[in-house]
């Protein structure tokens, strides 16, 4: 009796995964910024004891921009919410530390998640600094002239 419940137990119990497939260098081209920052500070926000909704806001000092759909010229600093847990493809930023930020508008301003590309900057490779710095705008450019009946893009 006890193994019965046990392992109805087990299959009740609730799993979060978070899984990323692979992206090209156009990936960058659908979100709303990409950047280079630093995160200074961290805010966590839980509703409850059990908490798989809460979040977790950094405070991030840019650094540079590489690409923006919106007006992000001049910002110095931004916020980035993120989910609390790696479960539901939260993001942990070490903090003072350089990162390439790729983030979407949403409700809570700029979010980002674990499969959006969001990397330590000096675990980048130079060409991929270099891509980032220089080529991705180009690729993007080219990628906004892709009629919107081609397969995979939309109009940016």
């Amino acid at each position: 009796m006890l193994l019965w419940m046990t392992i109805a137990f087990c299959w009740m119990t609730v799993g979060l995964a978070c899984s990323c497939g692979r992206q090209g260098d156009r990936a960058y081209c659908r979100y709303d910024v990409v950047f280079r920052g630093r995160p200074v500070a961290e805010h966590m926000v839980e509703t409850g004891p059990f908490d798989f909704n809460g979040v977790r806001t950094y405070t991030v000092e840019v650094d540079e921009i590489f690409r923006s759909k919106n007006r992000s010229v001049g910002l110095t600093t931004v916020n980035v919410t993120t989910p609390n847990n790696d479960g539901m493809c939260g993001v942990v930023f070490t903090l003072n530390t350089a990162y390439v930020i790729v983030a979407n508008n949403g409700f809570n301003g700029l979010e980002t998640y674990l499969c959006d590309g969001s990397r330590g900057w000096n675990s980048l490779s130079d060409q991929r600094k270099t891509f980032l710095s220089t080529t991705m705008r180009d690729v993007c450019n080219r990628a906004s002239k892709v009629t919107p009946a081609s397969p995979g893009f939309s109009r940016l």
